[in-house]
């Protein structure tokens, strides 16, 4: 039996106790439960990589079912503890597969693979600074993976994709080749999405709110509906319509980030 927080871990169950509380989403439970499958495809490899260190075939399956175990469906990495140290050990898989077979471009796209989805879900989405440099160690393993094979398409798809989500990564060139801006300059961070403001023309506003990176309130229309609609005007419906769609566009990317 161990015990942390307020949980207890008794075989096959987990107990919570609760006493004189109000629930808030922090006390919702989340458990996130890998198939055996894909536990016994890390309990296989890691034995192989025992038996043969230097073996960079094992360690690269190694370091991808690590990778699929930390991944979550909608291609972010958990955030929970395990998570994390599946990602460390994701990691430090791939590079000792690398540091065995330094011209496999398949290896480079799958580590590749592995940091841009730690740096765009857990550092760029966030707002948060690369401390880590893991958006430059992405594109150099791309970069790699087409010098030692052109044809690379997952390679080619995935760096379509960044140079889709992060404006000043990566430039595509008429001929089909990639221009890895990331490694010599600064994305251009990503803004927050503007936050609609509903007003009546009865009364203007006496100031703008000013919007922040930070900023999750949002204003919100009366529950009774007025007898008259003050946003009749085409004027006033098209600002309400892109409000509206900003914010659901927003919505989609807090899910993201869950």
């Amino acid at each position: 039996m161990a015990k942390q927080k307020n949980r207890v871990l008794s075989g096959n169950e987990i107990r919570w106790s609760f006493k004189d509380f109000e629930p808030t989403y922090q006390d919702n439970v989340q458990i996130i439960v890998v198939t055996p499958f894909l536990w016994k495809k890390i309990l296989s490899e890691k034995s192989n990589v025992e038996k043969n260190p230097k073996d960079g075939e094992a360690w690269g399956r190694l370091a991808k079912a690590y990778k699929k175990v930390a991944l979550m469906p909608k291609g972010w990495l958990r955030d929970d503890d395990a998570g994390v140290e599946l990602y460390r050990l994701s990691k430090e898989a791939y590079e000792r597969c690398l540091a065995l077979l330094p011209n496999d471009p398949l290896w480079h796209y799958g580590y590749a693979d592995l940091l841009w989805a730690r740096y765009y879900f857990g550092v760029y989405s966030s707002s948060h600074v690369d401390t880590e440099g893991l958006l430059p160690a992405a594109l150099n393993s791309l970069q790699t993976a087409l010098a030692l094979n052109p044809n690379l398409q997952e390679a080619k798809d995935l760096l379509n994709f960044i140079s889709y989500q992060v404006p000043g990564a990566v430039q595509k060139n008429g001929d089909g080749s990639f221009t890895m801006l990331g490694l010599t300059a600064t994305p251009i961070p990503p803004t927050a999405w503007p936050t609609p403001t509903f007003v009546s023309t009865s009364v203007p506003p006496t100031s703008t709110p000013e919007l922040s990176a930070s900023s999750t309130s949002t204003a919100v229309p009366p529950e009774e509906p007025a007898t008259s609609n003050p946003l009749c005007g085409s004027a006033a419906i098209f600002p309400l319509l892109f409000g509206l769609i900003a914010l659901n566009r927003r919505k989609r990317h807090w899910c993201m980030e869950i």
